[in-house]
């Protein structure tokens, strides 16, 4: 997710306030199995979609198959493979989707496989120390070096995601995107068998009618996930948002312009394959 600093603390605080009246603590796509946590995810797609059409920011989800012939290769690195997305998701959105001149400061999950606080410390050191594996310096990979100066990253922040509800957000929409390409059949065999109750109405969030026994029983954690994909498919159509589900067999946009955008990395070459670990 990207956004204009000055934005921030605002966006931050109004994702704070829906998931607190819904009583969540933490919203994250994995942990997504009851009603409780659907009313919540269903606020959220609302709120986000209003920012996304005012404008104020933009949501890029890279998703790849790691048993596609660039990734299915014998002693993958995942790790490097990671920090590569990385490299190809910022090309692809800190220097396409936004003017050139942006300096950026980057809050991504303390969780990650990525040593961020490591890459940082480049950042705070001299200029004269600006290079791979400084002895005074950790001993990053050029990499994630090269990650710095590549993309004018002037801060790196990692964020505890338990504190920062843009952070949840964020992993919410990467974790329904690749989710929707790994269980789209079971989906679809889920839609289809729901073609007769069409007077349910999936989108509510009338906290006492989506826990009532009377309308449908809802605790399954993949019938929650399979309501909230149907409904942000329903969103996107309905707005005309360039989003397509059920061709692609998952999400995916098809412009990359477009403010929301769901899209699968393709091998660019025979070569390019994902890097493995040296022993």
């Amino acid at each position: 997710m990207t956004l204009e600093v000055g934005k921030c603390q605002e966006i931050e605080n109004d994702f704070f306030q829906v998931l607190s009246s819904s009583g969540i603590t933490e919203l994250r796509w994995q942990k997504l199995r009851q009603a409780r946590d659907r009313i919540a995810a269903i606020k959220i797609i609302d709120r986000v979609i209003l920012r996304i059409l005012a404008k104020e920011l933009r949501i890029d989800i890279l998703i790849w198959d790691i048993k596609d012939s660039r990734s299915n290769v014998k002693g993958r690195d995942d790790n490097a493979n990671l920090l590569y997305m990385y490299r190809y998701l910022y090309i692809n959105v800190l220097h396409k989707r936004w003017i050139d001149t942006s300096i950026w400061k980057l809050c991504p999950d303390e969780n990650s496989l990525i040593d961020w606080k490591g890459v940082h410390q480049y950042l705070n050191a001299s200029s004269q120390y600006f290079k791979p594996n400084h002895p005074s310096l950790p001993d990053l990979d050029s990499t994630a070096y090269s990650l710095v100066r590549e993309f004018n990253i002037q801060e790196i922040i990692p964020v505890k995601s338990k504190e920062s509800s843009i952070c949840q957000v964020a992993d919410f929409f990467a974790g329904i995107g690749a989710y929707s390409h790994r269980n789209f059949n079971k989906y679809n065999n889920w839609l289809k068998s729901n073609n007769g109750q069409e007077a349910i109405d999936f989108s509510s969030t009338d906290e006492e009618e989506i826990l009532s026994d009377n309308v449908i029983n809802r605790s399954n954690s993949e019938e929650n996930r399979f309501i909230v994909i149907n409904y942000l498919n329903n969103k996107f159509k309905q707005l005309k948002l360039g989003v397509g589900l059920e061709k692609s067999k998952g999400f995916k946009t098809y412009d990359p312009k477009n403010p929301i955008n769901f899209w699968i990395y393709q091998p660019q070459t025979d070569l390019d394959k994902a890097p493995t670990k040296i022993h």
